[in-house]
């Protein structure tokens, strides 16, 4: 455990000890006395235990339970918006797996519960843990199918991100007085600033779908608005859409999109 906790070490990743057989710190301050100090690591791991992984500040990790239904409600997901690109993954001694993306610089802090999705799936971020390989409880390993020392990181899917990245509908006695046309398409054009371009080969088109669900469904803008709006993003697509292709993502978008409409029009956004 010693050697494992180093290696990661070496690779820039703090590292925690957990009880043996467990997945709770040893430490007072748990993942706050995470380190990468090779003396310390040789005293905190000098004993059984397993091992953590605190999560850097530039990744995020889609932890799945599948004691919770993390399993099925991953299938759904991604049979309704693409498999998940090839990135480190890790499967973990209950079954489930642990998932590393490369968090987005832009957005705001990204939220842990996914809009819509009910349990079994959670993005755990910075100030967060995983237990990670030669780890072993109740003698099932903890083991990465794809390494975490080898392969790269993939951006996190910006269909996650979008789940992460908003508050659910504030409730009807909540709600704060309807905001007036030019302050919904104004929040539109700032979200659509935030959104990184589509990139063909990498999941442009659900990217693009998503975006158009985004401004005609959930922010209640025309063809006309959303289109407007769309145009200088479009630019920096690789490559760009043309319009009347783009024309036709926002009606599929509108006829065929899952979000129920104005679902945006009183959502928070979270800031950083």
């Amino acid at each position: 455990m010693i050697q494992a906790a180093l290696a990661y070490a070496s690779r820039g990743y703090r590292v925690l000890p957990l009880v043996a057989d467990g997945k709770r710190p040893l430490t007072d301050h748990g993942v706050h006395s995470s380190t990468l100090g090779p003396l310390a690591i040789e005293r905190l791991f000098s004993g059984p235990c397993n091992l953590g992984l605190a999560i850097p500040e530039n990744l995020v990790v889609l932890d799945i339970d599948v004691r919770n239904g993390g399993g099925e409600t991953l299938r759904k997901l991604t049979d309704h918006w693409g498999k998940l690109p090839l990135t480190p993954h890790q499967v973990t001694a209950s079954g489930g797996g642990h998932f590393v993306f490369r968090r987005p610089t832009h957005g705001g802090r990204l939220r842990t519960k996914l809009v819509h999705v009910k349990s079994g799936v959670e993005l755990l971020g910075v100030g967060r843990y995983i237990v990670a390989a030669p780890s072993s409880i109740g003698g099932r390993r903890y083991e990465w199918t794809a390494r975490l020392s080898t392969t790269p990181i993939a951006d996190l899917p910006m269909w996650l991100l979008d789940l992460a990245l908003y508050e659910d509908v504030v409730e009807p006695a909540q709600q704060s007085a309807a905001p007036s046309a030019a302050d919904v398409v104004e929040r539109a054009r700032k979200y659509v600033q935030q959104c990184p371009p589509a990139v063909s080969g990498q999941g442009g088109s659900s990217a693009t779908f998503l975006l158009c669900q985004r401004l005609v469904r959930g922010f209640q803008l025309s063809d006309g608005e959303a289109l407007e709006l769309l145009d200088a993003w479009n630019q920096s697509c690789a490559p760009p859409w043309g319009k009347r292709e783009l024309a036709r993502k926002v009606n599929e978008a509108r006829q065929r999109g899952t979000m129920a409409f104005g679902e945006l029009l009183n959502a928070q956004r979270r800031t950083g």
